[in-house]
């Protein structure tokens, strides 16, 4: 019994101790897994797929790291080469993973292992099941492409409406041109409809010469627009105005507007030493005469070249004639605001009114709440200018007029004069993951968080988000600055629905760069920092590389010319192309020039913002020449749609930046 018991013990002992090594094992191998995923990566981003999947083989299997790491050894292995390897990885990671927001990426990488493997009817298979999926994505249209070039040996018809399917779901993707090469193998086999489709991948792509070759294999009804465009691009000018003529006369119905109006405008150009007035005149008197598809687009450029009734009768015709018009709203505007200069209030007040009821989605609305409500302060009428202000910062929170509102109903007298000595604050925001905007598991989540902490950033690339304000967090994680804010700005832009300030969308659109830079250029010539910064990022986006047409380089898109008188006047190191890019200096010439405006324009922060952009002598012709009661009425009146647009984008930075870091 004794011994029984003693065997027993020993056993237990054995156990116990066993099952204590493979704990301090197992603690062990997690506490290398971060350790060995983050070489892995290192690795993998040097280009070294060899020692990134030894790295990535060594994660232990009960690790949340493993199914990425699995997924990470089929991204070496497919690059490698070693498609065998690659295919086993890629399916077991999809195994794993069902719900993975990778999941749409590996099966379309499997698939394209196991065509080069050869293996074209397994490949099909996983091809097909993307094709047939009901989430529609780059992956589920670039399998189209892989699809056509299985069948094109098997069922040519098959494989030509694959192509066909590819480059129109994506005419300017990977393998577009790839795809009309491939098609162009049909040669006479193709229909009209597939010659034209195949000649618009080539024009897309810039290819004019071979996109012609296609086009004049389409009846002209069809192709007109398209021939005279790259005839223009191939200098061939005498024989597109030709054709912009003839299809003018007989073939506009079919034609999508936005190639129809960049014909109108290059038959404009043609007609160099003619005014423009009497340009648009004539074309409109052609357009008109023929019934031609277009002629809102027309009118509105005709108007454009009038002023005072004689613009307004064109407008006023549009909007009568076109009032589902994308030019209507425009058009309605300034009809509106001709009455408004002209003191004609009640009739203003009708056409504003009438604006809301009919474009309530127009981006414009905010703008005419804006003066409706000023029309309503001038009539005496509180309530109602309060109704208009009330909608305005209720939801349109992050919109020029909204700081327009804020400073009327406030009295804030000198709103244009941004004299707060406020610093930005220099300390780093951390931009949390926008869970609310994303359907990503909590997993999902969690696995991205630990990924990001261990230097991960591009395995994301080919990750199924669907959602802009997700994009652009994940841009601003790939260092993608400039995509992550305009990604930022249109998600914003789409909501129905505008956030509160202190929501991370914010903080991804009007992000912070170069803090301690601007602090300090502002404080040394007394500007606010908030101006300076709303400045750059609407002349830059932050991009220290920018270079306009007009050869004006870095974050404050500075030309030359303007950098070296900056630094003659404030005694400043002689500027260089090299110091132009660089941060620091641009910033410091930059701020230097708008402390010149500012003297020049007598602290009118405005004034100077506006001729920052426009040129001072532009300004000062404005200034004597308008007849205005406020600066609101000045800035609506500035002629050039480009410097009027300028102060409102600046001023709106403005507003945002101070209510997102106050």
């Amino acid at each position: 019994m004794k011994k029984g018991l003693i065997k027993f013990l020993i056993f237990v002992v054995i156990i116990c101790a066993a099952g204590y090594s493979v704990l301090k094992y197992n603690d062990k191998i997690s506490a290398d897994n971060p350790r060995l995923c983050r070489q892995g990566i290192e690795f993998f981003n040097q280009g070294d797929y060899q020692n990134a999947y030894y790295n990535f083989s060594k994660v232990n299997r009960f690790s949340p790291l493993h199914s990425l790491a699995i997924l990470r050894q089929a991204q070496c292995a497919d690059r490698l080469l070693n498609y065998e390897t690659a295919e086993e990885k890629y399916k077991t990671f999809l195994e794993m993973s069902p719900k993975s927001i990778f999941y749409s990426s590996a099966t379309y990488n499997l698939a394209k292992v196991l065509f080069y493997e050869k293996k074209y009817d397994e490949a099909k298979e996983v091809f097909l099941s993307l094709y047939n999926s009901s989430n529609k994505n780059d992956y589920s249209v670039g399998a189209r492409y892989f699809l056509g070039l299985i069948e094109k040996n098997n069922d040519k018809n098959l494989a030509k409406k694959y192509f066909l399917e590819y480059i129109d779901g994506m005419p300017n993707g990977k393998n577009s041109l790839n795809s009309a090469e491939e098609l162009s193998q049909f040669g006479n086999e193709l229909t009209a409809d597939e010659d034209f489709a195949v000649g618009k991948v080539y024009f897309y792509n810039k290819k004019f010469d071979k996109a012609l070759s296609y086009f004049y294999k389409v009846p002209i009804e069809k192709s007109w627009a398209y021939l005279a465009v790259s005839n223009m691009n191939l200098d061939n000018k005498t024989i597109a105005k030709k054709q912009i003529e003839t299809g003018i006369e007989k073939y506009t119905s079919d034609v999508d507007n936005d190639i129809l109006e960049r014909v109108y405008n290059l038959y404009a150009d043609t007609f160099p030493k003619r005014p423009k007035q009497e340009t648009w005149r004539n074309i409109l008197n052609k357009v008109s005469e023929f019934k031609a598809k277009g002629e809102d687009f027309v009118l509105f450029k005709y108007a454009q070249t009038l002023s005072g009734e004689s613009a307004i009768v064109v407008y006023n015709r549009l909007s009568k004639d076109y009032p589902k018009s994308d030019y209507a709203p425009e058009a309605i505007w300034q009809e509106f605001w001709y009455h408004y200069n002209k003191k004609n209030y009640s009739k203003a007040k009708a056409i504003g009114e009438k604006f809301l009821k009919d474009y309530p989605k127009s981006t414009a609305v905010p703008r005419q709440m804006y003066w409706l409500g000023k029309i309503a302060l001038k009539n005496n009428d509180k309530q109602a200018a309060n109704g208009y202000f009330s909608k305005i910062m209720n939801f349109y929170p992050d919109n020029y007029y909204a700081f327009r509102t804020y400073t009327l109903s406030h009295n804030l007298k000198n709103a244009w004069r941004v004299d707060d000595n406020r610093q930005i604050p220099s300390k780093p925001y951390e931009i949390d993951f926008p869970i609310s905007y994303s359907n990503i598991d909590i997993k999902d989540l969690k696995l991205i968080n630990t990924l990001l902490e261990l230097g991960d950033t591009e395995v994301w690339v080919e990750a199924d988000f669907g959602n802009k304000i997700v994009e652009s967090w994940f841009a601003l994680k790939r260092g993608q600055i400039q995509r992550s804010m305009v990604l930022a700005r249109d998600g914003i832009e789409e909501m129905p629905v505008k956030p509160h300030f202190d929501n991370v969308v914010y903080l991804l659109a009007y992000p912070k760069y170069f803090v301690d830079d601007i602090n300090s250029s502002s404080k040394e010539f007394g500007l606010s920092p908030f101006l300076v910064m709303s400045l750059i990022r609407e002349e830059s986006y932050f991009n220290p590389e920018a270079k306009s047409s007009s050869g004006a380089l870095g974050l404050m898109q500075l030309m030359p010319m303007t950098a070296d008188f900056v630094a003659k006047k404030y005694n400043l190191p002689e500027p260089s192309g090299q110091n132009l890019s660089e941060p620091k200096s641009n910033i410091s010439y930059g701020c230097g020039y708008l402390r010149f405006l500012d003297e020049h324009f007598n602290e009118n922060d405005l004034l100077s913002v506006i001729a920052y952009n426009a040129g001072n002598g532009s300004v000062k012709k404005w200034v004597e020449n308008a007849k205005y009661s406020d600066f609101d009425e000045f800035i609506e009146n500035i002629p050039y749609t480009e410097s009027r647009d300028y102060i409102k984008k600046v001023y709106r930075s403005y507003w945002n930046y101070t209510n997102i870091y106050r």
